[in-house]
């Protein structure tokens, strides 16, 4: 008897367990991530995670796409509009992608730029 108590009040903490992380995926993939704002000025310097930013010109056009990502910082920026010369391959890169690294305190500490793949 005390055994099947524990069983079953085990078994309703794994569903607890379950049903709270089922919430938090649902929330994260449907409500948030994914979720492309579009506007003219600069991304902002964080955001939800897993969501994109495009700064478009006048005409609508996307000058450059920012990706947000599990830290609320920006991973990646692909520029559109203008040309980077890439150090490596001695050649500008049009268009082009920012990826930027960030330390376990999510403090920056460094950037790689080349082509988008």
């Amino acid at each position: 008897m005390v055994v099947d108590a524990a069983v079953e009040a085990g078994s309703k903490a794994i569903d607890w367990i379950s049903d709270q992380i089922h919430k938090g995926l649902d929330y994260l993939l449907t409500d948030r991530a994914g979720d492309v704002t579009q506007g003219k000025s600069q991304a902002p310097s964080t955001g939800t995670p897993g969501s994109t930013y495009e700064q478009v010109d006048d005409k609508g056009n996307i000058k450059s796409r920012t990706q947000y990502n599990n830290q609320s910082k920006v991973g990646t920026r692909d520029d559109y509009n203008h040309q980077h010369f890439d150090k490596k391959t001695q050649e500008y890169l049009q268009p082009h992608r920012h990826t930027y690294k960030y330390n376990r305190h999510g403090q920056p500490i460094g950037e790689t730029i080349g082509p988008i793949p």
